[in-house]
């Protein structure tokens, strides 16, 4: 649960999956894009605080699941971050267009 190939290992699966839910949550948003991911990320944050917490989770040094905490909360940032760039290239493209016509 603890070697440093398992941390570094859960670390890059929470980063991805948390970039993707971040991504998500900003993609069914209906304004603010980025503002919606970030509360995911502080909620997720605070669900693992909480596990952690309580105990749940495998059996890693403390310091790898503070690291998780981190890896979670600034992956959904980023992946909502990208998302959020996407809208706003997709709205500028938009306007070209129809600025166009």
């Amino acid at each position: 649960g603890g070697s440093p190939l398992v941390v570094l290992a859960r670390l890059l699966y929470t980063g991805v999956v948390a970039m993707m839910a971040g991504y998500v949550v900003a993609r069914i948003a209906s304004h603010d894009p980025l503002r919606h991911a970030i509360v995911a990320s502080i909620f997720a944050g605070l669900i693992l605080v909480v596990g952690f917490a309580r105990g749940l989770g495998s059996p890693a040094p403390w310091w790898a699941d503070g690291l998780l905490v981190i890896d979670s909360v600034v992956g959904f940032t980023i992946g909502g971050a990208l998302r959020a760039a996407a809208a706003t290239a997709a709205a500028k493209q938009a306007d070209q267009v129809g600025g166009h016509a």
